[in-house]
């Protein structure tokens, strides 16, 4: 073992100089850039997942039905919660997780994920993280949202103000020397 590691140290030495050298490069407008553009709030988020309830021994015709079965459930708890109130909404959609997701680990908890950001959750929720954040607070999204586990619709509860640039510095910098 410890050959290997005489083979891996002038490796890992000479990653460690780029990156040094790289974190130098970087100028201030660079960071400026990147925490406007990239750096946000937490949200407060839940959902309701309908998963398609698709299986390897279906045909192609079983699994299409299936799947535009899934579609139009989430289709009719969209409407559901169109001809809510406003006010009632928030209400109106834990009641829904409760009747129709199929994420057990929040389906006790108002579909609840909690406050997140950009790469809280796993990439299988990449699109459902993208479409929050088009959310104004107390909104859900109108169009069903697809991702790896399934369609979603998803409340925006709650955002807290993003982290200040002096505490969220040496991470873009780590960053933004990685991507260079």
């Amino acid at each position: 073992h410890l050959h290997q590691i005489d083979l891996m140290l002038p490796y890992y030495l000479k990653n460690l100089e780029i990156e040094a050298y790289a974190a130098k490069q970087i100028t201030d407008k660079e960071i400026e850039k990147y925490y406007d553009e990239e750096i946000v709030g937490d949200i407060k988020v839940s959902h309701i997942l309908i998963t398609p309830a698709v299986t390897d021994s279906m045909t192609d015709e079983e699994k299409k039905t299936a799947e535009t079965e899934a579609q139009n459930k989430i289709n009719s708890i969209i409407n559901e919660l169109n001809s809510t109130k406003a006010k009632d909404i928030e209400t109106k959609f834990a009641e829904l997780v409760k009747t129709y997701s199929e994420d057990e680990t929040t389906k006790e908890t108002g579909g609840s994920l909690g406050y997140i950001n950009k790469d809280t959750l796993s990439d299988d929720y990449a699109e459902l993280v993208t479409e929050a954040y088009k959310l104004k607070d107390g909104k859900y999204t109108t169009k069903v949202v697809t991702t790896q586990l399934g369609y979603h619709v998803v409340l925006r509860h709650d955002t807290k103000e993003k982290a200040k640039l002096k505490d969220v510095k040496e991470d873009i910098i780590d960053k933004l020397s990685q991507e260079y």
